[in-house]
């Protein structure tokens, strides 16, 4: 087949000029030559003579496409629907910022009953206690949900004030705000079933069985604090802590950070 395809060049079309097109032409034929032993061995010989022929008349290109559409087409009848899904079940989910927000919305999605506990009663998760003036360090292109994309109007990089309003919005609009709960976990016990959480909401404690859980909690739940050595007496904080610049006005400070917090 590839002798006849580079006797029938005129056909694929006029004579390559460039080195880069030859290496072009010359894949097209082995593409071509692998392709027409694929046919034989799949549709047998009458098909990959068709095959030999249509790389004649049009071009290996042309011969390469109609080789993946009788791939393409051979899979689809091949196919076979995958066994029905064990049910989800009730799934108990940690946290309501932004990931678990998307993890309750593709559960809910897919059949389960879910529970969003939020410790802090409030969208948002780490985002909703940040201090004034933060913004984010992810542009607005790469940030939101691919189901709720921002606009033209909004800012390269929205302050957190209006991150968690966006999120707010997200919970509204995929309808979450009534599977959430005003609570801590307290105990996650693993039973022969599934799960049993320990939930407490101010002074009502419950104890509740789950099938899964989706732990949206978030990195940054626990500050670690160095130990500073000598006999600073100073104001020592975590970032955790910091609301307000005002509490450093007038003072000489010193930020112990990595690259990425400065």
């Amino acid at each position: 087949l590839g002798v006849l395809i580079a006797w029938r060049r005129d056909r694929v079309a006029c004579w390559p000029a460039t080195d880069c097109q030859k290496s072009i032409f010359v894949d097209l034929v082995a593409c071509a030559v692998i392709s027409a032993d694929a046919v034989r061995r799949d549709r047998g010989p009458t098909t990959a003579a068709v095959f030999c022929v249509a790389s004649l008349v049009f071009s290996p290109g042309a011969a390469f496409a109609f080789f993946l559409a009788l791939r393409a087409a051979a899979a689809r009848d091949a196919y076979e629907a995958p066994a029905e899904a064990k049910p989800l079940g009730r799934v108990l989910v940690i946290g309501a910022g932004a990931s678990g927000l998307a993890a309750a919305k593709t559960l809910l999605e897919n059949g389960a009953e879910v529970v969003i506990v939020e410790k802090t009663g409030q969208i948002g998760g780490v985002f909703a206690d940040a201090y004034e003036g933060a913004h984010q360090v992810s542009s607005k292109y790469i940030t939101p949900f691919s189901d709720l994309r921002l606009g033209p109007e909004v800012e390269s990089h929205q302050s957190l004030d209006d991150y968690v309003a966006y999120l707010h919005t997200y919970a509204v609009e995929h309808d979450l705000m009534r599977y959430m709960r005003h609570a801590t976990v307290e105990v996650l016990d693993k039973t022969r079933r599934g799960y049993r959480a320990t939930l407490l909401d101010g002074s009502h404690r419950t104890v509740e069985p789950f099938d899964r859980v989706a732990v949206c909690s978030g990195l940054h739940q626990e500050p670690k604090v160095p130990d500073i050595p000598g006999a600073f007496k100073g104001l020592v904080i975590h970032s955790q802590d910091y609301k307000e610049s005002s509490i450093f006005k007038n003072k000489r400070v010193v930020v112990i950070c990595v690259e990425i917090n400065q």
